[in-house]
C-alpha cells in the first residue's frame, strides 16, 4: 500500500482527468452543493455514522478515511453577497497509485453518496 504524501490535490490536479471532468463534478460536487449548499453545518451529522472528523478549510470541511490510507477531504462554502455555495473533494496525492482515473470518479460518488 503506498504510503500517504501529505499532498491534497483536486481532481482537477491530476493529470489525465479532462475527460472526467464534468462527470465528476455532476456525480460528486453538485450533489454535495445541493444537499448542503443552504446549510454545510449539516455535513456534521455523518460524524456519527462514518469514519470521519472535522478539518481544517472552506466554511466545514470533514476528512473521512474511505479506505485505510485512502482519505478523501470535503469541503463546503457557504453562499455570500458575491457567490454561491461550492463544494470540493481532495485526494492526498498517493491515490493515483492506488486507483485509474475512472475509479477515482467512482470512489467520489461512493463518497459523495454516504454524505
Amino acid at each position: 500500500m503506498p504510503q500517504l504524501s501529505g499532498q491534497w490535490l483536486t481532481f482537477r490536479e491530476f493529470s489525465g482527468v479532462e475527460g472526467y471532468s464534468e462527470a465528476f463534478h455532476r456525480r460528486c460536487i453538485d450533489p454535495l452543493i445541493r444537499k448542503y449548499g443552504k446549510n454545510p453545518d449539516a455535513l456534521k451529522d455523518v460524524l456519527s455514522r462514518l469514519p470521519a472528523k472535522l478539518s481544517d478549510g472552506g466554511d466545514i470541511s470533514l476528512l473521512i478515511e474511505s479506505f485505510i490510507n485512502v482519505p478523501v477531504l470535503v469541503k463546503l462554502w457557504k453562499q455570500d453577497a458575491e457567490f454561491g455555495p461550492d463544494a470540493n473533494m481532495y485526494f492526498d496525492s498517493s491515490i493515483k497509485n492506488i486507483f485509474c482515473t475512472e475509479d477515482i470518479v467512482v470512489l467520489a460518488q461512493m463518497v459523495a453518496s454516504q454524505l
